[in-house]
């Protein structure tokens, strides 16, 4: 039987979840299903991770928790809607289908890294002799893999997480954990959600991809991506055969089109709680969003933002694409 302790310690990271803005929490064990690391490999073997020389890299991390300082035994996986409102939705109808709504606001790096403090906190208080360590898209892990193994979702065949109560814009942050936290029992499963694939017969996502990234389900060529195009591509200018559809930052389209993000998740009003997560002042009060920016006001408008990642060179790269759309 699994202790009372672990329990309780579980309840109240739970308690501190919730007061700091996480909707989901969820814990598993850090291990990769055999399926999953060949899922993985696949993708490496067919180059559809683009130009992110990085991925084939540090595999040893990816699906075995290697080299992290410590050895890791369970993670802690917490979701956190950055859904606009409908009335930020309105205030910021020039970016619609522009820019994807994971950056209208904050970076959300620094605003997750912030939110989890308290959780941090807790746990090396309680476990001084443990090491503990959060990732922010910062260490090479499949944080879907894990999400939907700690119950927080299924994968969907745009290959993003989804949960059934809160559809699909939500972030992901994992915290590794050399002491044991994950629930044995499985008699006994806290704060599980639904992981059972529930996409069924649909293809929505993959019918609505004007570029075809989707190429089966469950399947993503990143070379497709617009997502990655627009983001991780370096190029100073796209090729012919690049299409943008529009996009500047990012793309929603997959994500749009879902019946749990346009039926389910919008009849539950489900949207961002998070102030962090309205948009910057850039996206609600400017009349230029789309022209050219210098370098000097390309690092003013997006000094808190993702997109500042990108650089102001690809920034307006994406706007003249745009423009020939």
């Amino acid at each position: 039987m699994i202790s009372e302790n672990l329990s309780e310690i579980q309840n109240s990271l739970h308690s501190i979840a919730l007061e700091c803005g996480f909707e989901m929490l969820g814990f598993t064990e850090a291990s990769i299903p055999d399926k999953d690391q060949g899922n993985i490999q696949a993708f490496i073997d067919k180059n559809y991770y683009g130009s992110m020389a990085w991925f084939p890299e540090r595999q040893n991390i990816r699906v075995s928790f290697e080299n992290l300082g410590f050895s890791v035994a369970s993670c802690i996986v917490l979701g956190m809607v950055y859904k606009p409102s409908e009335e930020s939705e309105k205030s910021c109808e020039a970016i619609l289908d522009s820019v994807s709504k994971y950056a209208w606001g904050q970076d959300y790096h620094q605003v997750l890294k912030d939110k989890a403090k308290p959780l941090l906190k807790y746990l090396r208080s309680h476990f001084p002799n443990y090491k503990f360590r959060q990732a922010v898209d910062s260490l090479p892990i499949p944080e879907k893999i894990l999400a939907r193994d700690a119950g927080l979702g299924w994968i969907g065949k745009h290959t993003i997480l989804i949960n059934s109560n809160f559809g699909s814009y939500f972030f992901l942050t994992v915290i590794l954990s050399e002491k044991v936290l994950h629930l044995i029992d499985t008699e006994m499963i806290a704060f599980k959600m639904p992981t059972k694939d529930r996409c069924g017969t649909c293809t929505a996502c993959i019918d609505a991809c004007p570029t075809n990234a989707i190429v089966d389900a469950y399947q993503l060529d990143s070379n497709l991506c617009i997502s990655h195009n627009t983001i991780e591509l370096k190029d100073p200018s796209f090729d012919e055969d690049t299409k943008n559809h529009g996009w500047v930052y990012g793309c929603d389209i997959c994500q749009d089109i879902c019946p749990w993000n346009k039926t389910v998740a919008r009849k539950k009003n489900i949207h961002s709680k998070v102030e962090e997560f309205k948009p910057i002042q850039f996206f609600s009060e400017s009349s230029e969003i789309f022209h050219e920016l210098d370098e000097q006001d390309f690092e003013q408008a997006f000094e808190n933002s993702a997109i500042l990642r990108i650089g102001y060179k690809n920034w307006n790269r994406n706007i003249k694409q745009k423009d020939t759309f």
